[in-house]
């Protein structure tokens, strides 16, 4: 068991997601921190000018209600995060900076374009300084 875990959680595929974050409460000890966090692309320097700040902001809150939301209907005790940035650097950041125990992440199979340029789960395997649990869902 873990007193700290953290739960990458991807709203485009929130059923993988709810699996692994009820999963995630499980391994959580009595009275330990499970935390979920959800990281969006940054917005590339040459769209920058293209995009009101306020616009990435409304966004940014959206994604923060919705997860709030899948937590609360799912009787999830757990801390949303909502960050901006590459997601395998602002997971590992945040994982180092709060002392996490456990991170958890679901994967897809992997493609030729992930052996070229590896996926969030593998960078986060590679670089985490805690134990990782990689959850590869039903499709095998």
């Amino acid at each position: 068991m873990f007193q700290k875990v953290l739960v990458a959680f991807d709203i485009a595929h929130k059923e993988h997601g709810l699996k692994i974050l009820k999963r995630g409460q499980e391994l959580c000890n009595e009275g330990g921190e499970l935390k979920v966090i959800y990281v969006g692309e940054e917005i590339p320097s040459y769209m920058d000018f293209a995009v009101p700040q306020d616009v990435v902001d409304e966004g940014v809150e959206d994604t923060r209600k919705r997860l709030k939301k899948i937590v609360a209907d799912n009787d999830i005790h757990a801390e949303v995060l909502v960050k901006r940035g590459r997601p395998h650097i602002e997971i590992l950041e945040y994982a180092n900076e709060s002392g996490i125990d456990l991170i958890m992440v679901a994967s897809h199979n992997p493609g030729i374009q992930d052996y070229l340029i590896g996926s969030t789960a593998a960078r986060i395997v590679r670089h985490a300084q805690c134990s990782v649990l990689v959850d590869r869902g039903d499709e095998h």
